[in-house]
C-alpha cells in the first residue's frame, strides 16, 4: 500500500497563491497582446466594481457588462449597433422580416380574434386554418383583452415560440362546434411588397409599394410585376416603384432589385478602411425587365438600400425619380455572428457609391463629401402638411395586400363584420403619386394635363 504523505498548510497555501498570480500575469499578458490599453481596462474594472459596492440601487452586474459594451459600440457612429442575447429575437425578425409564429393575419380590433387571412404556404394554412376562423384559445389559455392588453396582443404573446414547437388553438369555425387545430411553430416571412395594383388599368401602368429590402424581395417584385401583367392582360406598360419610408435593409437585395430592371453596368461600389473597392455589376441574365418603363417614388425617409437602388436607376437613366430628396446614408454595415455566442454585432465597414461616383451621406454623418446628401430627384414634388405624411406613412405601412386566393373570402368578412380594409392612397388624394403617374404615362407616350402648380417644387 502507498501511502501519499500530506503536505503541510502552509505551503499549499503558497502554492495557491502562486498559481493565482502567474494566472494574473497570463491574462494581464494576454490583454496587452490583444493591444487593449491598460489604464482604461483597469478604470474599467474600478469604475464596475464602486458601482456593484456602492451605487444607491443595487445593480445588475451583467447588465453592466453589456451595456459597457452597447456604449463602446454606439460611440462609433448612429448605425453601428451591439444586439445583447435578450434582443436578438427581435433584431432578426427587424432586419429579415421574418418571425417565428403560427403565419396568420389577424382582423383589428375583431373579438374573439379572428384569422383575417393565413399566409400563403405558412404554418396554420398548412394546417388547415381558414379565413374567418375565430381563435378562443390557445394551449388552454383565453385569448381575450385585459386591461392592459388587446385580444389581438395576448394573442400574439401565445402563439409566437420556438420554431418546431407545437401549439393547440381551439378553434371556431362558423355554426360548427369548437374543435381542435395543432399548428406547429414555423418560420414566417412576411412580405416586403405590401402592395400591388394597377394605378391606371387602361394604359397599363402598374403600382408596388416596397417596405424594406428583406431577403425575398427581389423575388416577390418579381412574382408582383407577373401578377401585375396578368391584371393588364399581358400589357404591363409602365411600372410605379414606391420606396418612400423604407428604411433599406440588406444590400445584396438591393443589388438584386435594381439586377431586374438593369441589364449591364455597375450598380454600387464599396469601399472599404484598407481603400479596397469592391464594385457589384449588374448581371443580364438576372436582368427581367430590361425595357419596362420605370417611376420611383421617394422621400425622405427612404435611405441606405433604397438610395443604392434609387441611385443606380438615375445615374443609368433607367428611371425617373419623383419625389424629395432621400434620407442620405451612404454607409454599409456588417452583421457579424460567432458559433455558440448568441449576441450580434452590427458594424459599419464601408462607404458605398452610387455608379457615377458619387457618395450620397449626408452632412453630420462620418465620411459625407461636403455636400448636401442624399438623392434629389429628377421632379421634386412635396408633401408639406405633417398630417398629411403621417396619414401616408399609416396607410403604406400598416396593412398589405390580400393574396389573391383569399380575396374573395376575405371580402365576404369585411362585409359580414364591417371591416374597414386598409388599402393605399390614389393619385386623388397623393400628390406625389399622382405626378409619378404622370411621368409613367409620358414615357409609354401618352398625352397628361400640365401639373398644377401647388405641392410641386
Amino acid at each position: 500500500m502507498v501511502v501519499h504523505a500530506r503536505a503541510p498548510g502552509w505551503l499549499v497555501a503558497l502554492n495557491l497563491a502562486m498559481l493565482v498570480i502567474l494566472s494574473m500575469l497570463v491574462a494581464r499578458t494576454w490583454f496587452w497582446d490583444q493591444g487593449l490599453p491598460r489604464e482604461q481596462l483597469l478604470a474599467l474594472r474600478l469604475v464596475r466594481q464602486q458601482i456593484e459596492e456602492e451605487y444607491v440601487t443595487p445593480p445588475n452586474g451583467e447588465d453592466l457588462a453589456w451595456s459597457a459594451i452597447e456604449g463602446m459600440v454606439s460611440s462609433l457612429d448612429r448605425h453601428s449597433q451591439f444586439i445583447r442575447p435578450d434582443f436578438v429575437e427581435a433584431f432578426e425578425e427587424d432586419t429579415t422580416g421574418a418571425y417565428v409564429g403560427i403565419g396568420i393575419l389577424m382582423a383589428t380590433d375583431v373579438a374573439p380574434v379572428t384569422v383575417q387571412f393565413p399566409f400563403v404556404g405558412g404554418p396554420s394554412e398548412r394546417a388547415g386554418l381558414r379565413v374567418g376562423d375565430q381563435i378562443l384559445a390557445a394551449d388552454g389559455v383565453p385569448l381575450v383583452a385585459t386591461a392592459e392588453r388587446s385580444a389581438n396582443a395576448v394573442a400574439h404573446e401565445n402563439l409566437t415560440g420556438p420554431t418546431g414547437t407545437k401549439v393547440v388553438l381551439k378553434v371556431q369555425r362558423a355554426e360548427a362546434a369548437p374543435f381542435e387545430v395543432v399548428v406547429e411553430r414555423g418560420r414566417v416571412q412576411t412580405p416586403s411588397v405590401k402592395w400591388a395594383r394597377l394605378l391606371a388599368p387602361q394604359h397599363g401602368v402598374g403600382y408596388l409599394y416596397l417596405s424594406s429590402f428583406q431577403q425575398r424581395s427581389a423575388a416577390e417584385i418579381r412574382d408582383a410585376v407577373a401578377d401585375l401583367r396578368a391584371q393588364a392582360d399581358n400589357d404591363l406598360r409602365a411600372l410605379v416603384v414606391d420606396l418612400r419610408y423604407n428604411l433599406g435593409g440588406l444590400l445584396e437585395q438591393a443589388v438584386d432589385v435594381s439586377n431586374l430592371f438593369q441589364a449591364q453596368g455597375a450598380i454600387v461600389s464599396l469601399k472599404r478602411r484598407n481603400a479596397e473597392v469592391e464594385r457589384r455589376d449588374a448581371d443580364p441574365e438576372r436582368c427581367a425587365f430590361p425595357d419596362l418603363p420605370l417611376v420611383l417614388l421617394v422621400n425622405e425617409d427612404s435611405a441606405s438600400a433604397s438610395e443604392v437602388f434609387a441611385g443606380a436607376m438615375q445615374d443609368h437613366e433607367r428611371a425617373v425619380l419623383v419625389g424629395t430628396r432621400t434620407f442620405g446614408k451612404g454607409l454599409v454595415q456588417s452583421i457579424y455572428r460567432w458559433e455558440e455566442l448568441s449576441f450580434r454585432l452590427k458594424l459599419t465597414t464601408a462607404h458605398y457609391y452610387t455608379p457615377s461616383g458619387r457618395s450620397i451621406q449626408r452632412i453630420g454623418e462620418p465620411g459625407h463629401d461636403g455636400v448636401r446628401g442624399g438623392i434629389e430627384p429628377d421632379r421634386v414634388v412635396r408633401l408639406d402638411n405633417k398630417k398629411e405624411r403621417s396619414d401616408l406613412k399609416s396607410l403604406l405601412q400598416r396593412g398589405q395586400d390580400v393574396p389573391r386566393r383569399y380575396s374573395a373570402e376575405v371580402k365576404e368578412l369585411s362585409q359580414r363584420l364591417d371591416l374597414t380594409m386598409t388599402r393605399p392612397p390614389g393619385p386623388e388624394s397623393d400628390a406625389q403619386l399622382a405626378a409619378a403617374l404622370e411621368e409613367a404615362l409620358r414615357q409609354i407616350g401618352v398625352a397628361v394635363e400640365p401639373p398644377s402648380s401647388g405641392g410641386g417644387g
